[in-house]
């Protein structure tokens, strides 16, 4: 008898179903549609690129308190400083740390991070077939390794 394992049925390996469980419902749901209407891909491809993602709005958010309160405060009312102030030290924060809860609190509101818009988009691509003639090795496509391009010698 041999030890030789069966085959587990797809999606119930670990990594299969961290891949499933990763994409979000809405390009799921997105991809399922258009398999169905790929005539349509196009306008959904317009429209995700005019899609603005959690991050630009929260910049614009920021940038519009800011500037409200700095004119404001011009203008005599300088307890206008105050949302000047927070904000600043919030977009300061980001900067430090490299997250920030404003993106999270505007994508429960309905806006999209940056990644979500960009899987759903080259999901789409992909549907309609734009990567369909890549050459599969940078060989194939005329590019030396990388170890050329860098100018170390290739380790077999």
């Amino acid at each position: 008898m041999s030890d030789a394992q069966p085959i587990p049925p797809l999606g119930s390996t670990p990594a299969l179903k961290d891949a499933d469980n990763h994409l979000p419902d809405s390009v799921a749901m997105s991809i399922a549609y258009h398999a169905q209407h790929p005539e349509e891909i196009d306008g959904r491809l317009a429209k995700l690129d005019r899609e603005w993602d959690a991050a630009q709005a929260a910049a614009l958010a920021a940038s519009g308190v800011s500037l409200l309160g700095i004119l404001r405060a011009s203008a005599g009312r300088r307890r206008w400083l105050i949302p000047v102030l927070g904000v600043q030290c919030l977009h300061l924060w980001h900067t430090l740390h490299g997250r920030s809860d404003a993106p999270s609190i505007l994508t429960k509101l309905g806006l999209r991070p940056r990644h979500e818009i960009d899987t759903e988009r080259y999901a789409l691509k992909a549907l309609r077939g734009d990567f369909q003639n890549l050459p599969a090795t940078p060989e194939a496509r005329g590019a030396p390794p990388i170890s050329k391009s860098l100018g170390r010698p290739k380790s077999d």
